[in-house]
Protein backbone atom coordinates (compact mmCIF):
# COMPACT_ATOMS: atom_id res chain seq x y z
CA UNK A 1 0.00 0.00 0.00
CA UNK A 2 2.98 2.03 1.11
CA UNK A 3 4.90 1.38 -2.68
CA UNK A 4 2.48 3.59 -4.48
CA UNK A 5 1.83 6.28 -1.66
CA UNK A 6 5.64 7.74 -1.33
CA UNK A 7 8.62 8.55 -4.11
CA UNK A 8 9.22 10.96 -6.41
CA UNK A 9 7.45 9.63 -9.02
CA UNK A 10 4.04 9.34 -7.06
CA UNK A 11 4.40 13.08 -5.96
CA UNK A 12 5.19 14.43 -9.73
CA UNK A 13 2.23 12.29 -10.81
CA UNK A 14 0.06 13.51 -8.28
CA UNK A 15 1.29 17.15 -8.44
CA UNK A 16 2.01 17.57 -12.17
CA UNK A 17 0.41 15.14 -13.80
CA UNK A 18 -2.66 15.64 -11.81
CA UNK A 19 -3.22 11.77 -11.78
CA UNK A 20 -6.36 11.46 -9.55
CA UNK A 21 -8.22 8.32 -11.54
CA UNK A 22 -7.24 4.99 -12.91
CA UNK A 23 -8.16 6.83 -16.43
CA UNK A 24 -5.93 9.69 -15.82
CA UNK A 25 -3.06 6.82 -15.09
CA UNK A 26 -4.22 4.75 -18.11
CA UNK A 27 -3.53 7.60 -20.29
CA UNK A 28 -0.21 8.52 -18.70
CA UNK A 29 1.01 5.14 -18.78
CA UNK A 30 0.06 4.61 -22.87
CA UNK A 31 1.91 7.89 -23.71
CA UNK A 32 5.03 5.84 -24.64
CA UNK A 33 3.57 4.21 -27.21
CA UNK A 34 5.16 6.17 -30.04
CA UNK A 35 7.94 4.86 -31.66
CA UNK A 36 10.15 7.89 -31.07
CA UNK A 37 9.82 7.42 -27.46
CA UNK A 38 12.92 6.79 -25.49
CA UNK A 39 13.93 5.60 -21.74
CA UNK A 40 16.82 8.68 -21.62
CA UNK A 41 15.36 11.75 -19.53
CA UNK A 42 16.18 13.95 -22.18
CA UNK A 43 13.49 12.10 -24.90
CA UNK A 44 12.68 14.46 -28.24
CA UNK A 45 8.91 12.22 -28.61
CA UNK A 46 6.32 14.65 -28.20
CA UNK A 47 4.48 12.93 -24.50
CA UNK A 48 7.80 13.28 -22.88
CA UNK A 49 8.15 17.12 -23.96
CA UNK A 50 4.49 17.89 -22.96
CA UNK A 51 5.79 16.31 -19.30
CA UNK A 52 8.65 18.46 -19.26
CA UNK A 53 6.03 20.97 -19.84
CA UNK A 54 4.34 20.97 -16.69
CA UNK A 55 7.51 20.86 -14.97
CA UNK A 56 8.18 16.78 -14.45
CA UNK A 57 11.93 15.90 -14.83
CA UNK A 58 11.71 12.26 -15.88
CA UNK A 59 8.71 11.29 -18.05
CA UNK A 60 9.71 7.66 -18.82
CA UNK A 61 9.92 7.04 -14.86
CA UNK A 62 6.48 8.81 -14.38
CA UNK A 63 4.92 6.95 -17.15
CA UNK A 64 6.34 3.29 -15.64
CA UNK A 65 5.15 4.25 -12.67
CA UNK A 66 1.52 4.78 -13.80
CA UNK A 67 1.69 1.53 -15.74
CA UNK A 68 3.19 -0.04 -12.24
CA UNK A 69 0.39 1.43 -10.30
CA UNK A 70 -2.55 -0.17 -13.07
CA UNK A 71 -0.54 -3.42 -13.02
CA UNK A 72 -0.94 -3.56 -8.96
CA UNK A 73 -5.25 -3.70 -9.75
CA UNK A 74 -7.06 -6.68 -9.98
CA UNK A 75 -7.28 -8.01 -13.51
CA UNK A 76 -10.29 -7.61 -14.22
CA UNK A 77 -9.96 -3.76 -13.47
CA UNK A 78 -6.53 -3.00 -15.34
CA UNK A 79 -7.55 -1.29 -18.04
CA UNK A 80 -4.15 -2.22 -19.85
CA UNK A 81 -5.50 -5.52 -19.70
CA UNK A 82 -7.04 -7.05 -23.29
CA UNK A 83 -10.50 -7.23 -22.64
CA UNK A 84 -11.59 -11.01 -22.95
CA UNK A 85 -12.80 -12.00 -25.92
CA UNK A 86 -16.72 -13.61 -26.33
CA UNK A 87 -16.62 -16.98 -25.65
CA UNK A 88 -17.35 -18.55 -29.03
CA UNK A 89 -20.81 -19.97 -29.60
CA UNK A 90 -21.82 -23.08 -27.50
CA UNK A 91 -24.90 -25.34 -28.00
CA UNK A 92 -27.43 -25.39 -25.02
CA UNK A 93 -29.42 -28.24 -24.54
CA UNK A 94 -32.93 -27.43 -24.12
CA UNK A 95 -36.21 -30.14 -23.45
CA UNK A 96 -36.98 -29.76 -27.42
CA UNK A 97 -33.69 -29.59 -29.37
CA UNK A 98 -30.79 -27.28 -29.43
CA UNK A 99 -30.87 -23.59 -28.96
CA UNK A 100 -28.28 -21.65 -29.91
CA UNK A 101 -26.73 -18.86 -27.86
CA UNK A 102 -23.93 -17.14 -26.11
CA UNK A 103 -23.59 -17.89 -22.65
CA UNK A 104 -20.63 -15.00 -21.87
CA UNK A 105 -20.69 -11.79 -23.72
CA UNK A 106 -18.99 -8.38 -23.13
CA UNK A 107 -21.61 -6.00 -23.30
CA UNK A 108 -21.35 -1.86 -23.53
CA UNK A 109 -24.02 0.34 -22.88
CA UNK A 110 -26.22 0.66 -20.38
CA UNK A 111 -27.35 -1.92 -17.12
CA UNK A 112 -30.10 -2.81 -18.85
CA UNK A 113 -28.33 -3.09 -21.82
CA UNK A 114 -26.85 -5.91 -20.19
CA UNK A 115 -29.71 -8.10 -19.82
CA UNK A 116 -30.77 -10.85 -22.56
CA UNK A 117 -34.92 -12.24 -22.41
CA UNK A 118 -35.37 -14.72 -24.13
CA UNK A 119 -38.65 -15.18 -26.19
CA UNK A 120 -40.07 -16.41 -29.12
CA UNK A 121 -39.85 -14.54 -32.36
CA UNK A 122 -37.95 -11.33 -33.05
CA UNK A 123 -39.41 -9.68 -30.07
CA UNK A 124 -40.65 -9.45 -26.45
CA UNK A 125 -44.17 -10.07 -26.39
CA UNK A 126 -44.43 -7.86 -23.16
CA UNK A 127 -41.91 -5.62 -21.70
CA UNK A 128 -41.16 -5.71 -17.98
CA UNK A 129 -39.87 -2.19 -15.97
CA UNK A 130 -40.15 -1.37 -12.56
CA UNK A 131 -42.38 1.11 -11.11
CA UNK A 132 -40.07 3.96 -10.27
CA UNK A 133 -43.20 6.23 -8.91
CA UNK A 134 -43.00 7.20 -5.47
CA UNK A 135 -45.89 9.03 -3.75
CA UNK A 136 -44.53 12.26 -2.77
CA UNK A 137 -43.39 12.52 0.64
CA UNK A 138 -42.44 15.92 2.62
CA UNK A 139 -38.67 16.79 2.55
CA UNK A 140 -36.56 15.88 5.36
CA UNK A 141 -33.65 17.43 6.13
CA UNK A 142 -31.01 15.44 8.85
CA UNK A 143 -27.69 16.47 9.68
CA UNK A 144 -25.08 14.01 10.37
CA UNK A 145 -21.96 13.31 11.99
CA UNK A 146 -19.75 10.75 13.40
CA UNK A 147 -15.88 10.97 15.12
CA UNK A 148 -13.21 8.76 16.82
CA UNK A 149 -10.75 9.95 19.55
CA UNK A 150 -7.43 7.93 20.48
CA UNK A 151 -7.91 5.95 16.95
CA UNK A 152 -5.44 3.07 17.45
CA UNK A 153 -5.02 2.94 20.72
CA UNK A 154 -7.10 0.95 23.71
CA UNK A 155 -8.81 3.90 24.69
CA UNK A 156 -9.89 4.70 20.91
CA UNK A 157 -14.07 5.69 21.17
CA UNK A 158 -16.40 6.84 18.34
CA UNK A 159 -19.48 7.89 18.36
CA UNK A 160 -22.49 9.15 15.94
CA UNK A 161 -25.63 11.39 16.30
CA UNK A 162 -28.34 12.54 13.81
CA UNK A 163 -30.25 15.49 14.31
CA UNK A 164 -33.31 16.50 12.55
CA UNK A 165 -34.47 19.68 15.26
CA UNK A 166 -34.93 20.83 18.21
CA UNK A 167 -36.35 18.97 20.69
CA UNK A 168 -37.36 16.27 18.05
CA UNK A 169 -37.65 12.54 19.23
CA UNK A 170 -35.77 11.24 16.37
CA UNK A 171 -32.44 13.29 17.36
CA UNK A 172 -30.03 10.24 18.39
CA UNK A 173 -26.23 9.69 19.46
CA UNK A 174 -24.49 6.78 20.34
CA UNK A 175 -21.43 5.64 21.22
CA UNK A 176 -20.13 2.96 18.45
CA UNK A 177 -19.45 -0.51 19.50
CA UNK A 178 -16.26 -1.58 19.66
CA UNK A 179 -16.79 -4.52 17.43
CA UNK A 180 -18.10 -1.98 14.67
CA UNK A 181 -14.58 -0.24 14.66
CA UNK A 182 -13.61 2.89 16.77
CA UNK A 183 -12.71 4.55 13.66
CA UNK A 184 -13.78 8.24 12.23
CA UNK A 185 -14.71 6.25 9.07
CA UNK A 186 -16.53 3.77 10.98
CA UNK A 187 -18.46 6.21 13.19
CA UNK A 188 -19.34 8.63 9.93
CA UNK A 189 -20.56 5.75 8.29
CA UNK A 190 -22.60 4.60 11.31
CA UNK A 191 -24.25 8.28 11.47
CA UNK A 192 -24.80 8.57 7.42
Amino acid sequence: RGLFNRGPQVKCLKLKHKVRTVGDAEQLALRTGGNRHTHRRKCACAACKEARDLGCEHPHKCFDKARGLLKSLPEKWNPLLNKPEDEPERLHEEDEGKTLFKSCLTTTGSLGDAFRIFADGDECPRTFAPDTTYPEEEEIIAYTDGSAINCGTKEAAAGAGVYLEEGDERNISLRIPDEVGTTNQAAELVAA
